[in-house]
């Protein structure tokens, strides 16, 4: 619980990442060890944490947890660099883990997003197509709000790629039409979608559905408030994470 507050002595970090490079020199073909050591560099030394991940998958090519990592690890760097090689290696490593690792995860939940940003439009359409059956068929697990979101989020976006903005405007709206999850209630919606039919000139739409978010959303620290003036200020707000969740 301490360590939040210890990443802000200086110094501490470059301790961390020694005390998990001497590990992995003591335990070089240690899959656990070389995934921590990943796991923990992978905010301050990307690089270094992709060679150990490398090594790992090379020891264990059938280890989900490993290809999980690869994935957020590409996801990351595609984030800051938009490199679509990144994107092409995040997606390819998200299906990895979920072959390995079948079921509804945070993985899992992502493959829409990852494809569609990877241009593969027909599959980013089939992974949402398939959260919407799966929120159908089950309605009392952890995840039911998010496929819902998730789900009419891709195919929004798919719309606004195509054109067909009326039918993004009543996705956008699908996507609010939950009750929430812990990860929605907490970290709130993507505003991916909405970010595109601003910049297609669709307000109206996006000003609804900060309102029918905020439903589910009590812990925006009054984001939806400000975004909404920016919006009929006639401007895009910066809506940093929320553009990842």
């Amino acid at each position: 619980m301490l360590e939040p507050f210890l990443m802000l002595v200086p110094g501490y970090e470059e301790l961390r990442k020694q005390q998990w490079l001497d590990r992995v020199a003591a335990r070089p073909n240690d899959v656990v060890v070389l995934t921590g050591a990943a796991d923990f560099l992978m905010t301050v030394d990307r690089a270094q944490a992709q060679t150990l991940l490398t090594r790992a998958s090379a020891l264990d090519p059938e280890n989900a947890g490993v290809a999980g990592k690869l994935a957020q690890l590409h996801s990351l760097r595609a984030q800051s660099a938009h490199r679509p090689e990144d994107v092409r290696l995040a997606l390819e490593y998200a299906e990895k883990e979920q072959r390995l690792k079948p079921g509804v995860s945070a993985t899992y939940l992502k493959l829409g997003q990852l494809a569609f940003d990877a241009g593969e439009l027909t599959k980013a359409r089939g992974y949402a197509n398939q959260y919407l059956e799966s929120a159908i068929a089950s309605t009392h697990q952890w995840a039911t709000g998010d496929l819902v979101h998730k789900g009419n989020l891709v195919l929004g976006r798919i719309a606004v790629r195509e054109g067909r903005l009326d039918d993004a405007e009543r996705y956008l709206r699908a996507s609010a039409e939950t009750s929430g999850s812990p990860v929605l209630n907490s970290f709130g919606p993507n505003m991916s979608l909405a970010k595109d039919l601003l910049e297609a000139g669709r307000s109206r739409p996006v000003l609804e559905y900060f309102d029918a978010c905020g439903r589910f959303w009590k812990l925006d620290f009054l984001k939806l408030g400000r975004w909404a003036s920016t919006v009929r200020a006639g401007r895009i707000p910066e809506f940093g994470a929320n553009l990842v969740y």
